[in-house]
């Protein structure tokens, strides 16, 4: 106690299994572990089994990173990934604030993604 944790924005928590994450704290998470990766994002869509699945986005050029790795740290990490994507692509930003993710348009691609299952970062 005494500690004060600023972990994001409202927005972009995801709740799982009645279980609060925060986006920042996932993504962080996974740019301290893959040193390759540039950039991460994390987003939820709905499931009706746990709330919401979780969804992350890799924006990595080392072809050698596999989705299924990621996902599997994840998890050895206590944090329920369930899709991972990787692109070679810059991943989109707000554009008032170039150095913030833009979580809606992040989650127009990975809805995109989810339902056609191929293709890159566009």
């Amino acid at each position: 106690f005494g500690r004060f944790w600023l972990v994001g924005r409202v927005h972009s928590t995801i709740i799982r299994d009645s279980r609060l994450i925060h986006a920042q704290l996932v993504e962080s998470a996974v740019c301290r572990q893959w040193p390759p990766v540039q950039s991460a994002g994390v987003v939820g869509l709905p499931d009706e089994s746990v709330g919401e699945q979780l969804v992350l986005v890799v924006q990595c050029e080392d072809n050698t990173l596999k989705a299924a790795d990621i996902r599997n740290g994840m998890h050895s990490l206590n944090i329920p990934v369930d899709d991972v994507y990787i692109t070679p692509r810059a991943l989109p930003t707000d554009p008032r604030h170039n150095a913030k993710l833009d979580y809606e348009a992040l989650q127009k691609y990975v809805r995109k993604r989810a339902s056609s299952r191929k293709g890159n970062f566009q």
